[in-house]
Order: structure tokens, then sequence, then C-alpha cells
């Protein structure tokens, strides 16, 4: 296993850790779960690393959820209000996989704003009522961008492919189109 594919899965298991001790801490007030699709009615880009893990997931679906997804994809590609090609019936079609965004999405997060500043963010679901959140509950994303940004960087130079972000529509199109005529994902 290439070292830095066990960062980032390092990287999405503690995560994915920090999620389950938040909603133990808050268990009333954090709505984020399985099925719950608010904060995917969009098309978003990610960094081609995770494009292409989400891509070999769907690849291992059936060809129906295949066929759907890519639908989906040329659909979402058009028209840039359509939600995210891998949102089926209120779910994700390959939740396990999903991208360290949608692990973090919903979370009380510091975000770096353009004049510098941090502030605090999260999902108008959750949090509510609250008149604070503990510090140990708050996730700066920064340092998780940051080792997000190197393990895309390593892969793609790893890969020889370009290290820039891509839209999930895109990537399932290209990535499932490839598939489908024999060239590979």
């Amino acid at each position: 296993m290439k070292e830095y594919f066990e960062s980032y899965t390092n990287l999405v298991n503690r995560l994915d850790d920090f999620f389950e001790k938040t909603r133990r801490r808050y268990p009333h007030a954090v709505a984020c779960k399985e099925g719950c699709s608010d904060c995917c009615q969009r098309d978003i880009s990610l960094w081609p690393f995770e494009a292409d893990i989400l891509v070999k997931a769907v690849l291992s679906l059936g060809e129906s959820a295949r066929m759907r997804i890519l639908q989906r994809a040329k659909r979402a590609e058009a028209d840039p209000e359509f939600p995210c090609p891998l949102l089926y019936q209120g779910k994700c079609e390959v939740y396990e996989n999903r991208s360290v965004i949608c692990r973090t999405h919903g979370l009380a997060c510091l975000v770096s704003t353009t004049n510098g500043k941090k502030e605090l963010s999260f999902c108008p679901y959750n949090f509510q009522g609250l008149m604070k959140i503990d510090g140990d509950c708050v996730l700066d994303l920064d340092p998780v961008n940051q080792a997000l940004a190197t393990i895309n960087h390593l892969a793609c130079s790893d890969s020889g492919t370009s290290p820039h972000r891509v839209k999930i529509s895109r990537a399932m199109v290209r990535g499932l189109t490839r598939s489908e005529t024999g060239l590979g994902s």
C-alpha cells in the first residue's frame, strides 16, 4: 500500500472518530447521519486523489448503479443546480468511501476567512439551542486541508496526473466512461 494512501486512511479514521466523539458528547444536537442529504444538493469539487477513490468505489457497484451514476454525473455537468451524482433516493451510493469534505460537513469547524481570521461554521441543523460547543469538539480545518493537499500532491506526482481539483460529476464521467469503453480507470 502506498504511504500516502495509508496517511489518507489514517486521516479519515481520525475524522470519523472525531465525528463520533462529537456525536456522543452532543447526541441531541448533531443531526448529521447516513441518509441526511441537505449538504449533498450540489456537485462539489475534490482533490483528484479523493475523486479516484470515489470512482473506484462506484466501479465496484453493480452495472445498473454505475449507469445511473454516470447519467446523473452527465446531468450534473450540464446543470450546476443538480445535486451530487452519487446521491440516490436521499442516500450516498458510496457512503463508506465518502470524501473528507463529506465527513466533516456539519461538524463545528474553524474555517479561515479571506481576511486571515477564523470563524466557526457548522450545519444549521446541528448544535441548535446550545450556548457553547466544547473546544475539543471543534475541528480546525486548516491542518486537515493541508494534510489532504499534501496527500493529493504525493498521489498525483506518483501517478503523473493533474493535482487540480475536479468536480465529482467530471470525475465520474471520465472514470466511468473509461471503464465502459475498456480504457481502464
